[in-house]
């Protein structure tokens, strides 16, 4: 396991208590030293193992999400987003992310 999560997105379906996915989001979370110590900075080189090892279409959820699309802008600068990186790393990783399959956190702003 690579995190725990205390945000879930608004879905319009049932979705369990809790549940298991691969990767690792930044909305309301926390890791431990052992996750971070795979974190990998260069998102070329987590863009071309995802590509290397064919896992493009599942990182983006099977479609449902433009996960690489964001990897991409982060790489040619478009965006500065570490937490692209952060779930592009534990994804590679085979790392787990604990979610409750509703949000027990809010974001009110700054």
């Amino acid at each position: 396991m690579g995190s725990i999560h205390g945000y879930w997105y608004p879905v319009d379906r049932q979705v369990p208590e809790t549940f298991f996915l691969r990767g690792a989001s930044c909305w309301g979370w926390a890791t431990w030293s052992r996750a971070w110590q795979l974190f990998e900075g260069d998102g070329r080189q987590l863009l071309a193992e995802l590509e290397r090892q064919g896992l493009t279409h599942r990182f983006d959820l099977d479609g449902a999400m433009a996960y690489t699309r964001m990897l991409k802008d982060q790489i040619a600068g478009k965006n500065n987003s570490w937490a692209i990186r952060w779930h592009a790393a534990m994804f590679l990783a085979g790392r787990l992310q604990l979610s409750p399959g509703t949000s027990l956190v809010r974001n009110t702003g700054f």
